[in-house]
């Protein structure tokens, strides 16, 4: 097992388009790329590649002024011994100037100080990177580069869903997403990515989904090898894209519209799109069935799995639908075989007042983590993908993932189920993997037999300070995105 560098940028927290110099430069500057951090409570940090950097004091600070000199001794010849006049205080050092570093939207980052003084910077991101910048499918795996907002894709190529316009059967790096096509052509920005066994799905930074690869959208059929844009024609006018997923191992992809309503399409053959019906594939978004929920019900995340989806809704509760045959939907056995609407995931025997900040759907498990940090999975247990030490067998409702190998006072903060195994993040930036071992895909140094419990990845081949803010599974490789926006992937 190794884990190796896919793809290195320079980034974090932000990326400033204008540092050449150790004073902020103006507004619309298109110097070198810089990165604003927060170095602790007190100071952040501008930081350029041309070796240039600027620290932002947070907290007002001042020095004493040196001694003035000692005068001279008088002239003894001269009359009587005068101590000369000894020197005044120096003028007081120059207080420091409190300063914070902020976003105004996405694309702008403004430095606010105590004296008045502001400058903002045309940016190409101000705040946390979103979440789904890595997208993993069972044989392939695709990015969104921080440096230019542009997506790459490597690995397997066939029914084209690399979407780099050529006919590879395998692309060993990173290769760009040709969007020469689409309406701003090569100066196309995305905001994620979303790999599938056969196809990717990626969203633009305006909010506008494409697909390539086979399960084709609009009116074609077999294989796109160029994103193509979703057919919108049944949704409300002017309808835009929030999110999307697409199961690593699957062939469905649903995502959430800006006004929180969910959307399924592509395969249906146990549910998975949870429109009521099992409609054979389809080309276009059809509406997640909401009939059974609350009213005015929207949805905050979703996740596609193989055969199955589960989402969020924006109260917290969990929904699953889709195939049950392993009780991946985790609703307590009250459904037989397939599932053709959302139904509530069981939480009886869960703290009461649960509620859950993300789902994973994987190929025959489902994990979650509450907002409170507890981590839970159900489903297929036959490789020790639930995480429950030494319990071992499927279960038809959440079970608490083993815990006791975090470092103490962590949580968790995320989950990722995939076909045989589980990652999750916890809240201090450390990635854990459990479940089937083979091919070193948990990265914990082993490629063999089966780990019930979460142990930590190996890291010690990385910079000392690396943690992961992303993982995402394939079938039998792990991704993970690092705080300073490097890919990694292991196996």
């Amino acid at each position: 097992m190794a884990i190796k560098r896919i793809f290195g940028v320079f980034g974090a927290l932000v990326l400033l388009s204008g540092c050449a110099s150790t004073e902020p430069g103006a507004a619309g500057d298109t110097g070198s790329q810089c990165i604003v951090m927060k170095l602790d409570d007190d100071r952040s940090l501008i930081e350029c590649p041309d070796g240039t950097s600027v620290t932002l004091v947070d907290e007002e600070h001042g020095k004493d002024g040196a001694l003035g000199e000692a005068g001279e001794d008088g002239d003894p010849a001269s009359g009587p011994e005068i101590d000369g006049d000894p020197g005044g205080p120096g003028d007081p050092g120059d207080p420091g100037t409190l300063c914070s570093v902020g976003c105004d939207d996405e694309r702008t980052a403004r430095i606010s100080c105590g004296n008045g003084t502001e400058v903002t910077y045309a940016v190409s991101l101000c705040g946390d990177p979103p979440r789904a910048w890595l997208g993993v499918g069972s044989e392939h795996a695709c990015r969104v580069r921080t440096t230019d907002r542009r997506v790459v894709c490597w690995g397997s190529d066939t029914v084209q869903k690399l979407g780099n316009g050529a006919f590879t059967v395998d692309q060993i790096s990173a290769s760009l997403v040709d969007t020469r096509t689409l309406p701003n052509g090569i100066e196309t920005t995305w905001k994620l990515v979303s790999s599938a066994r056969s196809h990717t799905c990626a969203l633009t930074n305006a909010g506008d989904a494409y697909c390539w690869g086979s399960l084709a959208v609009g009116e074609q059929n077999g294989s796109i090898w160029l994103p193509a844009p979703l057919d919108m024609s049944d949704l409300p006018e002017n309808s835009t894209w929030s999110t999307l997923t697409s199961g690593q191992n699957g062939a469905a992809t649903c995502g959430i519209t800006t006004s929180g309503a969910g959307y399924c399409w592509g395969s249906d053959s146990n549910g998975e799109r949870g429109d009521g019906a099992i409609a054979g594939n389809l080309h276009g978004p059809s509406p997640i069935d909401t009939s059974a929920l609350p009213p005015d019900t929207s949805w905050s995340v979703l996740s596609a799995g193989r055969f199955h989806t589960c989402g969020l809704t924006t109260d917290g509760k969990a929904y699953c639908w889709g195939s049950d045959v392993n009780e991946q939907l985790g609703n307590g056995r009250f459904v037989n075989g397939s599932q053709l609407s959302p139904k509530a995931v069981e939480v009886a025997y869960l703290p009461e007042g649960t509620t859950w900040s993300t789902i994973s759907a994987g190929d025959s498990h489902t994990c979650a983590v509450t907002t409170t940090g507890e981590a839970y999975c159900w489903g297929d247990d036959s490789f020790g993908q639930l995480g429950r030490n030494g319990v071992v067998g499927p279960s038809d409702y959440p079970r608490p993932v083993d815990s006791s190998t975090l470092l103490p006072g962590t949580h968790w903060a995320r989950i990722s189920a995939g076909s045989e195994h589980t990652c999750g993040l916890t809240t201090d930036g450390a990635a854990y993997c459990w479940g089937n071992a083979a091919a070193g895909r948990l990265g914990n140094g082993s490629a063999s037999g089966l780990q019930r419990d979460p142990r930590a990845v190996e890291i010690d081949a990385l910079r000392a300070d690396t943690t992961w803010v992303e993982l995402a599974l394939g079938g039998a490789f792990t991704c993970g995105l690092t705080s300073r926006a490097d890919a990694y992937c292991w196996r």
